[in-house]
């Protein structure tokens, strides 16, 4: 399979990956999860990206194309999983205000 990890968060830790790979199935994606709201990486099944791979619509919505397929839920303790950092105030929550 292949991680799809988002270019604008910076947080991955090695206990997510390892809970998306454990629960990972053919025809599926797994998707991490904090208080139910889906976040990243994902982890594409082999069979998902074989198909991406052979579709024919380059322009295709990702999220889109993945209803042809099953998601698996993953639930994790990671606020992280759930970050985007596209702002100046943004990027000072997560790195300026630590404490």
């Amino acid at each position: 399979g292949v991680f799809l990890h988002n270019v604008d968060n910076p947080f991955l830790k090695q206990d997510v990956l390892q809970a998306l790979a454990a629960i990972s199935k053919e025809n599926t994606y797994a998707v991490p999860t904090y208080q139910e709201e889906g976040g990243h990486p994902i982890l594409l099944s082999q069979e998902v990206v074989k198909a991406l791979i052979e579709a024919a619509d380059y322009n295709q919505n990702l999220r889109v194309f993945l209803e042809d397929f099953t998601q698996i839920k993953v639930p994790v303790n990671d606020a992280n999983i759930l970050a985007n950092i596209n702002s100046p105030e943004e990027y000072e929550k997560y790195f300026l205000n630590k404490k």
